[in-house]
C-alpha cells in the first residue's frame, strides 16, 4: 500500500514531469515500430506472392482440359493430379526429393514424356522449387532490402536508446530530493529501487500500449489507402504484423531503461542523504582551469563567448540528439526519392505479347505485321528465348541441365568481346574458365518414347568458357551468354516467343492493352504490361510521402520534447547567473541578445550538419544506383520547412525561459 501511496503522490505531484517522460517514450517507440511493422509487411507480401504464384505445388501444367489429367496420373513421387482453371498440379511428396534440384529435374521430364502422349500440343510445364513454393524468397534483391531494413531499424534503435538513456537520466535527477527524503526516513536500497521501478514500468507500460496502438492504426491506414501492393508486375506489399517482433523491440528498450535507473540509484546510494536533499549532488568536484575571458565587440557579444566557453554542454547535448535524427529522415527521405524516380520512371517498352513457342509456332508474321500497325505504336522488336537447348550431362549418373541462351551484347556495359565458340557464363554459377560444355537440341537427345538416345556429333555443339560475368543466375537453368554470330544463327531457326512495343505516347498504355489482350485472347498468348507498374507506383508516391510525412511529425515531437526539456532546464538552472550579472549591471536586453545569440550558434549548427551529412551520402546512392539527382522546386521548399523548424525547434524553449527568467528582474 505505502507503495502505492508514493506512486501516487508522484504522478500528482510531478504529473508534468511523466508526461513529458511519457510522450518521449511513446516517440521514441513509434518510429523502430514503425519500421520494424514496414519490414514485416514487406516480408509478408513477398511470402503471398510467392505462394499465390506457386499455390504450393511443384508443377504446373498450363494450357490443360480435363481430359489432359489421366496422362499425369500414376507418377511414382508425385501427388495425384489436381485440375483448376485450365492448370494441372502436381508436387513431389518427399520434401528431401523436393530440395534436390536434380529431382526437380528428372521428374520434369518424366512429365513431359506424359504430355508427349498428350494431343494437347499447348500444354506449358513450370516447375517451382521447395522454397518458392512454400513462400520463402531466395531472391537476392528482396534479401537485401530486408537486410538493409534490419540495418537502419538497429540503427535507429540504437539512437534512440542513447537518446532514451539521456533522457531517463535527466528525469530521474528532479527526483533525487526524493531518494534524499526516502533514504532520511530509513528505506533502503532495495526499497527504493523497487518504488522507482514501479514507476517506469507504469509509464514504460502505458507509453507501449500507446505507441503500439497508435502505430498499427496508422499504418493499417495508410496500407489500406495508398501502399498495399497487389500488382502483378510488382513485389507485393501487404499489412502484416509480428507480435514477437514488436516485443522484441519493447524488451530492448525496457532493459536499457531498466539499467539507466539501476546505475543513476547506485550512484545515490554513494551519495549523502543531505546532498541529495539539498540537489548537492551535481557540484563541480573538481576545479578546472578556466580560460581567460576575452572582450568582444559589444557586452552581449562578450557574455555569449563567455556562456558558449563554460556552460555550452546543454547545448552540445541537444546536438547531439537533433543532429543524427535528422540526418537520419533527410537520408530516407531522399533515399525514397531517388527510389521513386527510378522505379517510376517511363518504360520504354511498356508493353510485350508473348506466345508459348513449345508448339514450334510462336508469334506468326500476321500477329508481328498487326501489332505494329496498331493505332499509337511507335516501334516493335522481336523477342527470341531458346529454350529447346539442354547442356549434356559429362558422365551416365548425372542429369541433363536446361539452358537459357542469351547474346553477349545484352550484358550492356560489361559486355565482351567473344568469338563464335566462346562464352560467359555467371560467376555464381557452377562454372569456371576453362570448362567445355556441350549442348544440342532437346529432341536430339530424347527418343520418340521419351528415352535417351546418344545425339550425333553434328548435332552437339561444343564451347568453351571464357569470361565470367556478375550477372544473377535464373536458378531453374543455366544462363550462358554466346557470340551475337552464335546468337544468329540459333534464333534463325527459332520462332519469335514475344514482342515488345513502344507507344508514341504513354498515356496510351491502356488503351493499346486493352485491344492486345482481346485480340490476343488465346491460353496460349500472353499480354505483359510493365508500364502499370511505374503507373501504380506514381500513384502510391502520395501514400509514401504521407508515411515520411508521419515518421517526420513523430522525430519532430520526439526532438522538440527533448530539446524543450534540456534548453528550459539549462536557462532555469542559469538564473542565479543571471541574477548575479544583472545586479553587476548587466541590462536584460544584453542577456537576453547573449543567450539568444549562444543559442543561435548551435540552431545554425543543428540546421547545417543534417545536410552536410545527408546530401553527400546521396550522392553516392545516385552514383552507385545510376540515377539522377532532380533538386526540383519542393526538395528545395521541403529542405528550407525542415531549416525553419529546426530553428524554432532552438529558439522557443530559449526565449520562452528567458522571458520568464527575466521578468521578476
Amino acid at each position: 500500500m505505502s507503495y502505492l501511496l508514493y506512486m501516487k503522490r508522484s504522478f500528482t505531484r510531478a504529473s508534468r514531469r511523466h508526461a513529458v517522460l511519457f510522450a518521449v517514450l511513446t516517440c521514441a517507440f513509434l518510429l523502430p515500430l514503425l519500421i520494424s511493422i514496414y519490414r514485416d509487411s514487406n516480408a509478408w507480401g513477398t511470402r503471398q506472392y510467392l505462394l499465390v504464384r506457386s499455390a504450393g505445388e511443384t508443377y504446373h501444367i498450363g494450357n490443360a482440359t480435363e481430359a489432359d489429367v489421366p496422362y499425369f496420373e500414376g507418377i511414382r513421387g508425385l501427388s495425384a493430379p489436381v485440375y483448376r482453371d485450365g492448370t494441372i498440379y502436381l508436387h513431389i511428396l518427399s520434401d528431401e526429393e523436393w530440395r534436390n534440384s536434380e529431382s526437380v529435374t528428372v521428374y520434369k521430364n518424366e512429365i513431359r514424356k506424359r504430355m508427349e502422349a498428350s494431343d494437347n500440343e499447348a500444354l506449358l510445364p513450370t516447375a517451382f522449387s521447395y522454397e518458392y513454393a512454400h513462400g520463402i524468397s531466395t531472391d537476392p534483391s528482396h534479401l537485401s532490402g530486408q537486410r538493409i531494413l534490419l540495418l537502419v531499424n538497429l540503427l535507429v534503435i540504437l539512437l534512440s536508446v542513447s537518446v532514451l538513456r539521456s533522457a531517463y537520466r535527466s528525469h530521474l535527477k528532479r527526483f533525487s530530493s526524493d531518494v534524499g527524503t526516502l533514504r532520511a526516513c530509513g528505506a533502503s536500497r532495495r526499497q527504493i529501487s523497487a518504488l522507482f521501478a514501479a514507476e517506469l514500468a507504469a509509464v514504460f507500460l502505458l507509453a507501449a500500449a500507446c505507441a503500439v496502438v497508435i502505430s498499427v492504426v496508422s499504418l493499417k491506414a495508410l496500407f489500406t489507402a495508398f501502399l498495399e501492393i497487389r500488382h502483378d508486375s510488382l513485389a507485393w506489399l501487404i499489412f502484416h504484423v509480428e507480435p514477437m517482433n514488436i516485443l522484441l523491440h519493447l524488451a530492448a528498450f525496457f532493459v536499457t531503461l531498466g539499467l539507466s535507473l539501476d546505475m543513476t540509484l547506485h550512484r545515490y546510494s554513494r551519495e549523502p542523504a543531505r546532498a541529495l536533499l539539498y540537489d548537492m549532488e551535481n557540484e563541480q568536484k573538481v576545479k578546472r582551469g578556466r580560460k581567460p575571458l576575452r572582450r568582444r565587440s559589444t557586452p552581449a557579444a562578450t557574455l555569449c563567448g563567455l556562456w558558449c566557453s563554460r556552460a555550452n554542454r546543454s547545448f552540445r547535448s541537444c546536438l547531439a540528439v537533433s543532429v543524427p535524427v535528422m540526418a537520419v529522415f533527410l537520408l530516407l527521405f531522399n533515399i525514397l526519392t531517388v527510389a521513386l524516380q527510378v522505379t517510376g520512371a517511363e518504360e520504354e517498352w511498356g508493353l510485350k505479347v508473348s506466345r508459348s513457342s513449345h508448339d514450334g509456332e510462336g508469334l506468326s508474321a500476321e500477329d508481328i505485321s498487326y501489332i505494329s500497325a496498331l493505332e499509337g505504336v511507335k516501334q516493335t522488336r522481336p523477342v527470341y528465348e531458346p529454350d529447346g537447348y539442354i547442356l549434356l550431362p559429362k558422365s551416365p549418373e548425372e542429369v541433363e541441365t536446361p539452358l537459357r541462351i542469351r547474346p553477349c551484347s545484352s550484358l550492356g556495359a560489361a559486355s565482351q568481346t567473344l568469338s563464335r565458340y566462346e562464352i560467359a557464363v555467371s560467376c555464381k554459377a557452377e562454372r569456371g574458365v576453362g570448362d567445355v560444355l556441350r549442348l544440342c537440341r532437346s529432341e536430339a537427345y530424347y527418343d520418340g518414347n521419351g528415352g535417351i538416345k546418344q545425339p550425333a556429333s553434328e548435332d552437339v555443339t561444343v564451347l568453351t568458357v571464357t569470361a565470367l560475368t556478375d550477372t544473377k543466375p535464373s536458378g531453374w537453368a543455366l544462363d550462358i551468354y554466346v557470340s551475337d554470330e552464335l546468337y544468329a544463327d540459333i534464333i534463325a531457326s527459332e520462332p519469335a516467343t514475344g514482342v515488345e512495343i513502344a507507344l508514341t505516347d504513354p498515356a496510351l498504355n491502356a488503351q493499346v492493352e486493352t485491344v492486345l489482350r482481346t485480340h490476343f485472347a488465346g491460353a496460349e498468348y500472353a499480354v505483359t504490361n510493365r508500364q502499370s507498374g511505374s503507373d501504380f507506383l506514381r500513384e502510391m508516391s502520395s501514400g509514401v510521402y504521407l508515411l515520411l510525412g508521419y515518421i517526420f511529425a513523430v522525430l519532430f515531437l520526439f526532438i522538440l520534447l527533448i530539446l524543450y526539456v534540456r534548453l528550459c532546464d539549462y536557462i532555469e538552472g542559469s538564473r542565479p547567473l543571471i541574477r548575479s550579472f544583472h545586479r553587476m549591471g548587466a541590462s536584460k536586453r544584453t542577456l537576453y541578445r547573449s543567450y539568444i545569440r549562444q543559442d543561435g550558434i548551435s540552431a545554425a549548427a543543428a540546421v547545417a550538419a543534417p545536410f552536410l551529412i545527408s546530401l553527400p551520402l546521396t550522392v553516392l546512392l545516385c552514383v552507385w544506383q545510376k540515377a539522377p539527382l532532380h533538386l526540383d522546386g519542393g526538395m528545395v521548399a521541403v529542405y528550407a520547412a525542415l531549416a525553419a523548424l529546426l530553428l524554432f525547434t532552438y529558439w522557443h524553449p530559449v526565449r520562452r525561459s528567458l522571458k520568464r527568467v527575466l521578468r521578476p528582474l
